[in-house]
């Protein structure tokens, strides 16, 4: 305690400086003389952008959305401190196309990406890394390859742009979560205390499934069949082309193998949010775990595929969203949200400003908004007709009608009993096409490496 003189006012500030010490003391706090040092104001951390997308992870194979099966324990524990979106659609059942939606706010027809066509995404637009960027964060990505190769320019504004090269399929089993965390390590360490935006991805959970064998023993019992334990898409390709037919017990034992594969990426991801709270960067950052697009188990007849179709077993993506702070911890929202919404929401949680070109809305976290639908365009990638627009309600597609709500299977075409709402998703599809012009391609040069990488992972021949 400070040596005060014990002479005139000093007597009772001494006295009164007791008495708080010994009232402090009872009630078992801590009371501090105030100094320079500790009033003045604490920094608060750099915020951070975490964004994972998990290829081909379907939402209802995760414990959050319902799933019975432990595939997800570690997301699930995660999702507590977030919200949930039990709506989110991706505008493309496949890789590029969706991805390149989410990172530059455009429909498919608009942001032009596509490996069928050997089309990068347009240069004229900007991608959600390159205004980051622009915005000082420190800027990188560690993902799979593939349909997110460099060749497609989605590498713009990242500083680090690392993408798996493999081509060999039977090491395409070593493209894990935990192997791109790995790479990516270092780099975030490195920033520790800088803005960043992170982009993870991993094709972990898209066929061919390799699961670890105990990891397979978790998702089932009993499987006594023919089919071995790591689903080669040779082995898709054949049962969907009707040369392997299958029996009893094979379309589970397949839907485990894809189930085991979520484990193997749900436990990597647990350690990915360990090691941000270890460099203290966990509760200012902005973490977004998401999926490009879902995976076909059967319900058209092929088995896992993507790619082919706009139904909602290829659409419908998992988002769950941790706000800095952890606001809204264990929210759910119920309204759709798409793709494109992500990146002008990102901006504005940051509250950066949000550029003129971007197609999407920033999502109403607290789902309080205009409960208005949420237009949204699908397209298969290369087949410019083939689209779909979708309500949270309704889906107008192949000239059919479908009623989520009362049918989610989309099986009945209710198109002769809702004619005014068929004619209304017509001419939002009509007017979401001639919302822009159409981007046009910029051909790229598919080299022999990308080619090969793109046939293990089954998009071309």
């Amino acid at each position: 305690m400070p040596d005060f003189p014990a002479t005139g006012s000093s007597r009772l500030h001494r006295a009164t400086l007791v008495a708080l010490l010994r009232l402090a003391a009872l009630l078992g706090v801590s009371l501090l003389v105030p100094s320079a040092a500790c009033t003045r104001p604490r920094r608060p951390p750099a915020p951070a952008v975490v964004f994972v997308s998990i290829d081909t992870l379907r939402p209802d194979h995760l414990g959050c959305y319902g799933y019975p099966r432990p595939t997800s324990p570690e997301i699930d524990l995660f999702r507590e401190e977030a919200v949930l979106f039990e709506q989110a659609v991706a505008h493309a059942p496949s890789t590029l196309s969706s991805h390149a939606s989410m990172f530059t706010s455009l429909l498919p027809p608009h942001h032009g990406a596509s490996v069928l066509k050997h089309s990068a995404v347009v240069p004229t637009v900007p991608l959600l890394a390159e205004v980051l960027g622009d915005a000082g964060f420190a800027t990188a990505s560690f993902n799979g390859g593939g349909q997110l190769h460099p060749a497609w320019r989605l590498d713009r504004g990242f500083d680090v742009y690392e993408s798996f090269a493999a081509s060999d399929g039977s090491h395409l089993g070593e493209d894990t979560f935990r192997e791109r965390l790995s790479a990516a390590r270092g780099w975030i360490q490195s920033v520790r205390d800088k803005p960043f935006f992170l982009f993870l991805h991993t094709y972990e959970v898209h066929h061919p499934y390799t699961p670890e064998p105990e990891r397979l023993a978790l998702m089932e019992t009993g499987y006594d069949g023919r089919l071995p334990g790591r689903i080669s898409i040779r082995i898709l390709e054949k049962i969907n082309a009707g040369i392997k037919p299958l029996r009893p017990g094979d379309l589970d034992h397949i839907v485990a193998a894809y189930d085991a594969e979520i484990s193997s990426a749900d436990a990597a991801f647990a350690e990915l949010l360990a090691l941000l709270r270890e460099l203290g960067r966990y509760d200012s950052s902005l973490i977004v775990l998401t999926s490009d697009h879902g995976e076909a188990f059967g319900e058209r007849g092929r088995v896992g595929w993507h790619g082919d179709s706009l139904y909602d077993e290829q659409l419908r993506i998992p988002l769950v969203v941790r706000l800095p702070g952890g606001r809204l911890a264990g929210k759910t929202v119920e309204s759709q949200v798409r793709g494109v919404d992500l990146a002008p929401t990102i901006l504005s949680v940051l509250g950066l400003p949000v550029p003129e070109g971007f197609s999407g809305i920033t999502i109403d976290f607290a789902g309080e908004g205009a409960r208005e639908p949420r237009w949204s365009l699908a397209e298969v990638d290369g087949s410019p007709n083939e689209l779909a627009v979708r309500t949270p309600r309704w889906k107008w597609y192949r000239g059919q009608l479908y009623d989520l709500a009362a049918d989610p299977g989309e099986r009945t075409d209710v198109a002769p009993r809702h004619p005014e709402v068929e004619r209304d998703l017509a001419g939002r599809l009509a007017d979401l096409m001639r919302s822009r012009e159409p981007a046009g391609e910029t051909p790229i040069e598919v080299d022999e490496d990308l080619h090969e990488r793109l046939k293990a992972l089954g998009y071309v021949q």
